[in-house]
């Protein structure tokens, strides 16, 4: 037996045809919606006719009628928007096969959507079946192969019971049924989306993995990390390790969840934060974010503490813009740390401890003549605290070292 724990979440009949029922509470879309996934469902409609027009991504009236009229004529959930059991009817009617790379639609936007929740894709769905979404469908398979092929042995014997079941004379029962058995040896987890596949996915079977906390590395790490960039809780670092902000991260997910605080992702937690019904972060959690007053000439650096930046560290006095190059206004997400010495091209200067804020916008030294200069010119001393720059922010030597040594990629950097 696997160390993961297979939580079954529904528990859907073997056949396309019975997974409807099981599932209309899995909504994909809803009313009022826009975006590629809307068009890829208004295209489909056309298509089949029950939408006329063209396809112009959003979710109106004409939309909602049609799809009302489809589900009511496939008996199939889609009250207030489009369910999973409607998405699966669409792709069989549409005879739309294998998904693979270059697939498209409302099934693969299916697939991204669930993928997506399951923490095995960090990008939002959009419709295509690119590599990004093969490499997630790949990694899923490998992760579930143990329940699928439960799932598929169980379809197998369905089949069987059905064939069998359906002669009415002794001389129409075939001696023996020719389905092909599938085992942990040969299964295929290819990242080809087979009509099993779809199946045993579009089921409702997940998983809680195993318990992860600060320390441990590996998929199950990934995939927590992969879900909490997905809900807004981290910016970047899905590299599979448990470290100190993956348990801030984690935290605040709990806080906002209603759950124990623990920092450590168990069963409970796994239930929530692998389900629709996650509350997404409001803000990125990092050990700091930092705020400049380019009226005051201040850098203000605060901390983590568990609900919020609410503890100011650090206060920096600042060179910011001058009237003719003021330095851009707005929240950020910072690029981070670049280079210990910097040359600056547009103004022929180096500076030290460059930490890119976005584009030609840094957090830097004051202004050398050269690298390896012992002192900053005498100007740019000068005018510290002053608006003098070309729309950088310039500190002095220690301040900057400071930014540069513990402030992380993806920091939040709001400037007014």
């Amino acid at each position: 037996m696997s160390k993961r724990i297979f939580l079954i979440l529904a528990v859907a009949a073997l056949l396309a045809l019975a997974l409807g029922a099981a599932h209309a509470e899995t909504m994909i879309f809803f009313e009022g919606e826009s975006g590629s996934g809307i068009t890829f469902l208004q295209q489909e409609l056309i298509k089949l006719g029950y939408l006329q027009g063209e396809a112009d991504g959003v979710y109106g009236d004409g939309t909602a009628q049609a799809v009302m009229n489809y589900s009511r004529e496939r008996d199939v959930y889609a009250q207030g928007g489009v369910s999973l059991s409607m998405i699966r009817c669409l792709y069989d009617e549409l005879h739309e096969g294998t998904m693979n790379v270059g697939s498209r639609g409302t099934g693969v936007y299916a697939v991204q959507s669930l993928l997506n929740v399951y923490g095995f894709l960090d990008e939002q769905p959009d419709g295509v079946f690119g590599e990004n979404t093969k490499k997630a469908v790949r990694a899923y398979m490998e992760y579930m192969a143990e329940p699928a092929v439960e799932y598929f042995e169980k379809e197998v014997e369905a089949r069987v019971a059905e064939v069998t079941s359906q002669p009415t004379q002794e001389d129409e029962i075939p001696d023996e049924v020719d389905i092909p058995l599938i085992t942990m040896e040969n299964v295929i987890t290819d990242g080809k989306l087979t009509e099993r596949w779809i199946n045993f996915m579009f089921s409702g079977t997940a998983i809680a993995g195993r318990t992860v906390q600060s320390g441990d590395s590996g998929e199950d790490v990934q995939r927590l990390q992969r879900r909490l960039k997905n809900l807004g809780y981290i910016y970047s670092g899905t590299d599979g390790n448990f470290g100190d902000n993956t348990v801030r991260a984690l935290k605040y997910f709990q806080r906002l969840n209603g759950l124990a605080e623990t920092g450590v992702c168990d069963t409970e937690t796994q239930w929530m934060i692998y389900s629709r019904n996650a509350v997404a972060s409001d803000k990125y959690v990092m050990p700091y974010m930092a705020k400049v007053s380019c009226s005051k000439n201040k850098v203000y650096i605060y901390g983590w503490t568990g609900a919020g930046y609410d503890t100011l560290v650090k206060e920096f006095t600042c060179t910011t813009g001058a009237a003719g190059t003021p330095t851009i206004k707005g929240t950020f997400q910072a690029i981070g740390p670049i280079s210990e010495w910097y040359y600056m091209a547009n103004s022929s200067v180096w500076v030290r401890y460059a930490f890119q804020i976005q584009g030609n916008y840094f957090f830097h030294s004051l202004l050398y003549g050269y690298k390896g200069q012992e002192r900053p010119s005498s100007a740019s001393v000068h005018n510290l605290g002053r608006n003098a720059s070309h729309g950088c922010i310039r500190l002095a030597l220690e301040d900057v070292k400071w930014i540069y040594m513990n402030c992380t990629p993806g920091m939040t950097v709001e400037i007014t």
